[in-house]
């Protein structure tokens, strides 16, 4: 299946070495496609894969539709086989609202250097 092109704008899905790489744009929030980001992701990219890596270093604060939309990632590939789970250099802002949310044990955090 062809992915869909506004899903490549925002977050630039790709499978490497049997992991999905997943790199978030500074554009995330704008416009609607971040809407649908995660069941458009899970159906271009179902998988199984043994580790989804998204790239925040690009973007600053993010959305509450990005922790839904990661939440839903999680579980999905989970069940899908997934172990790692690893948000590469998001703002420490994320990380806070990670910890808010309760949401920081699912997650392996690589910081901001």
């Amino acid at each position: 299946m062809m992915p869909d092109m506004a899903l490549q704008q925002i977050i630039a899905p790709q499978v490497r070495n049997g992991e999905l790489h997943i790199v978030v744009s500074k554009d995330f929030d704008a416009g609607a496609a971040h809407r649908e980001w995660a069941p458009q992701l899970l159906a271009d990219f179902p998988g199984p894969y043994t580790a989804i890596i998204v790239d925040c270093s690009r973007c600053g604060l993010l959305s509450s539709t990005f922790f839904a939309g990661l939440m839903q990632l999680y579980h999905e590939y989970s069940a899908r086989g997934a172990r790692r789970f690893v948000l590469h250099h998001p703002d420490p802002r994320v990380v806070r609202n990670l910890s808010i949310l309760r949401l920081h044990n699912l997650f392996e955090v690589v910081p901001r250097p």
